[in-house]
């Protein structure tokens, strides 16, 4: 897997944003609000499959309903994880997600209006637990997008999803998952970090071909004004653009039984442009507005 790391400099992310906003979902787990979420029921519960509100892009009626819901996976009323570079408006509420034992997979999910189309997608997300033992070695938790999945699995053969993964060796890391592949994202988390926000974005470029898809991936710790590249694989096969019309919150278990804790995710975007799905601008937006400001100077110069 080939690592490419570097640094958006702050100076540049003050510059502006980039131009078009085309945010095609979002999800917040709020709770506690009318209609949203009921905390610590199933999502597929009476309560929490209908009729939901404040979330965006999501088929309505029947098709809002999660399905296969699972007591592992459920909303919460904690405070909402935020960040500083959060899109949006952060709402009260998050998921709990819990890997089961004995190599158990849970997973909920709800369908998207339409499945999106283009070539270039992101998405973004945070994560935490509340302590390296909350899950156990070889344990994953993710959201993200798939075209569909079946009862009780782990499924990341197409789409893209982003989340957590603990190693055989007990190690965690952020992490992307994609093509069936984990990808780990970055060094291994301390026990500060295991507890603090991390913010996770990851690019999917779209080869209509076939199998040649390009997956990026950022990421930025709890208070950080940047993002960190972490990732760019190519030559990899994540579906089409039909595979990313179901939202998807999942789990793969261990070989030990279930532990308390687990992970929490929050604060979902899915949008065709960084900006979308984040509050600065995408990289190479970031890099053509530096160029510009130094032509002005130089400009400035010149006119003295």
């Amino acid at each position: 897997m080939k690592k490419i790391q570097y640094i958006v400099p702050l100076a540049a992310i003050m510059m502006g944003a980039s131009a078009s906003a085309a945010l095609i979902a979002s999800e917040s787990f709020s709770t506690g609000n009318g209609s949203d979420y009921v905390n610590a029921q199933n999502f597929n519960s009476a309560s929490n499959s209908n009729v939901l509100t404040g979330t965006t892009g999501f088929a309505d009626t029947a098709g809002k309903a999660w399905v296969n819901g699972t007591s592992l996976v459920v909303p919460r009323n904690f405070t909402s994880l935020t960040h500083t570079l959060v899109q949006g408006t952060p709402v009260t509420g998050l998921a709990t997600v819990i890997p089961g034992g004995n190599g158990v997979a849970r997973n909920s999910n709800r369908e998207l209006a339409s499945a999106p189309s283009g070539s270039s997608f992101y998405i973004s997300g945070l994560v935490r637990i509340g302590g390296l033992a909350n899950i156990d070695p070889d344990e994953s938790a993710s959201m993200g997008l798939i075209g569909n999945i079946a009862v009780n699995t782990w499924d990341t053969d197409t789409g893209i999803h982003l989340g957590l993964t603990k190693d055989g060796l007990g190690d965690v890391y952020l992490a992307a998952f994609a093509a069936g592949n984990t990808y780990t994202l970055g060094s291994k988390l301390t026990s500060t970090q295991a507890t603090e926000t991390q913010m996770i974005v990851l690019k999917l470029d779209v080869d209509t071909s076939g199998n040649n898809d390009t997956l990026t991936a950022w990421v930025a710790q709890q208070g950080a004004t940047d993002l960190t590249q972490v990732l760019s694989v190519s030559d990899i096969n994540t579906g089409t653009t039909a595979d990313l019309g179901r939202f998807v919150i999942q789990s793969m278990g261990g070989p030990d039984a279930v532990t308390a804790g687990g992970t929490r995710m929050d604060e979902f975007r899915f949008g065709t442009t960084m900006s979308d799905v984040t509050s600065i601008p995408e990289p190479a937006t970031l890099s053509l507005l530096g160029i510009a400001a130094g032509g002005l100077l130089v400009s400035r110069g010149l006119l003295r």
